[in-house]
């Protein structure tokens, strides 16, 4: 057997300050990922020593030997980039975007997950500096992204498989998994609110709300069986959860 993966990245960034108080930072890069695996197996039986590792010395009586073989290749290809922008680092500004696409899906390769963010250091204004000896750090944040999810996607099964079955001696081939070339990414979109303080020059505290959907939701779905199959993978159905984080 052989496995052969392989990576590249380029990424490129920028920054500058303009007006004494503005800065700005952008990034771009992408990568490319590619893993290839391929392999060779051959087994017998009933050899009349094991000290002789030779299939040759195995008996070739019908169902005593066999061989088998096996390739597979994946690839994701991934474009990305992010803006960073703050005036006197007070008020905080930051926009990303990936643009991703998996070889294993296959009418829908590629999905763009966009994500915005924005913060607030009300320590640095004017009217906070009389608290400063309590307040040390106070940020407001919020946010709203979204990233992808292809996890489970074996390399080919959304194209369906074949397998073989014998009757009266004959070979034959039956579809054994079914096609599901429309799949989508699963998407995971989350909005989320808070806010961190440092407080008496001894205190981190953070405190946050969210809210999280994922829909596109990939799983796997029972077929009756009158069909002749037991399931079929799809985008069936969406999951959400909310709550509130603290930590002290």
């Amino acid at each position: 057997g052989r496995d052969l993966s392989q990576t590249y990245n380029a990424v490129v960034n920028y920054s500058t300050t303009f007006l004494n108080k503005n800065n700005i930072e952008l990034m771009a890069g992408s990568e490319f990922y590619d893993i290839y695996q391929k392999g060779l197996s051959a087994s017998g039986s009933c050899a009349p020593t094991d000290d002789f590792m030779d299939l040759q010395l195995t008996v070739s009586d019908k169902d005593r030997r066999n061989i088998d073989s096996y390739h597979s290749r994946q690839r994701i290809l991934s474009f990305f980039t992010r803006f960073n922008y703050n005036y006197d680092e007070k008020y905080l500004f930051q926009v990303t975007l990936r643009r991703d696409g998996y070889s294993s899906l296959i009418n829908n390769r590629f999905g763009t997950f966009p994500g915005v963010s924005v913060g607030w250091n009300m320590h640095k204004e004017p009217f906070m500096a009389s608290l400063s000896p309590i307040i040390n750090k106070l940020k407001l944040k919020a946010g709203y992204g979204q990233n992808g999810n292809v996890s489970g996607i074996s390399a080919y099964g959304l194209q369906g498989s074949y397998g073989t079955s014998k009757y009266n001696s004959a070979i034959g081939y039956q579809l054994s998994g079914l096609p599901f070339p429309d799949l989508l990414w699963e998407r995971s979109a989350s909005y989320e609110f808070g806010f961190e303080a440092t407080l008496l020059n001894k205190l981190d505290l953070t405190v946050g709300t969210y809210q999280r959907k994922t829909s596109d939701k990939i799983s796997s779905f029972n077929l009756p069986a009158t069909s002749g199959y037991t399931s079929l993978t799809t985008n069936n159905g969406s999951v959400q959860n909310r709550g509130v984080e603290a930590e002290l």
